[in-house]
């Protein structure tokens, strides 16, 4: 499956892939660009799946970090 995300390296975004590679989907293939970019990868037809990025459900909510909106 592939998985999309902002560019530019930050903790969420590190911790995330290891988390996704480890527990969720161990054959993940990233893709990283801008955040305007990240609902375009996201799009039915292209078919990623989104974190770490404004207005995704993997994203921040709550008071949670995008690590663990995946764990929830």
């Amino acid at each position: 499956m592939k998985w999309v995300t902002r560019s530019y390296v930050q903790v969420d975004r590190v911790a995330c892939p290891w988390l996704i590679l480890r527990f969720v989907d161990n054959q993940a293939d990233f893709l990283f660009g801008p955040a305007v970019s990240v609902i375009e990868a996201a799009s039915p037809s292209a078919g990623a799946v989104p974190f770490d990025a404004p207005d995704v459900e993997l994203g921040h909510h709550a008071g949670h970090c995008s690590f663990e909106s995946i764990i929830l």
